[in-house]
């Protein structure tokens, strides 16, 4: 398996870490703010879970594939994991901390294509693709002023 991992640090400053949170958990608002993805549906798996499935775009075609998604309201993190899909593993978290000012938004994932004869090819492509992506949903999502670390290059 050639899993990479795709890590993404912002500061957001003047804003509410429950507001930022309530933007950051906001997913079908991710396709108005990133190009590639198609679309994005919640539902609740019999355990009462959110369940979002994802439809994006990458390169001639498109990924799809659903996750679960632990939401902890008083941590500020939403866990996911892939359940069904395109992908062999995606999983990871985001996170909303509070700093002096304002507010630090952490993405950290796991992502593994599953195509071992084409890894070194197309997985260092997804990892950008996943990188640039998260960065054009967060400045969506916070505005132009947000500022990142040297994760988010």
């Amino acid at each position: 398996m050639a899993e990479r991992s795709v890590a993404v640090r912002a500061q957001v400053r003047d804003v509410d870490p429950d507001a930022a949170f309530a933007r950051l958990r906001d997913f079908p608002s991710y396709a108005e703010h990133a190009e590639v993805v198609r679309g994005i549906s919640l539902d609740v798996d019999a355990q009462g879970n959110q369940v979002s499935s994802w439809s994006v775009w990458f390169r001639n075609g498109l990924l799809e594939w659903t996750e679960r998604d632990l939401v902890d309201e008083t941590a500020r993190t939403l866990s996911f994991q892939q359940v069904t899909g395109d992908l062999a593993r995606f999983d990871g978290a985001w996170q909303v901390a509070e700093q002096d000012a304002g507010v630090t938004v952490s993405f950290n994932a796991v992502i593994d294509l599953g195509i071992p004869s084409l890894a070194d090819m197309l997985d260092p492509l997804a990892e950008r693709a996943v990188r640039t992506n998260t960065t054009d949903i967060l400045r969506g999502l916070f505005g132009p002023d947000i500022e990142f670390g040297s994760a988010a290059s």
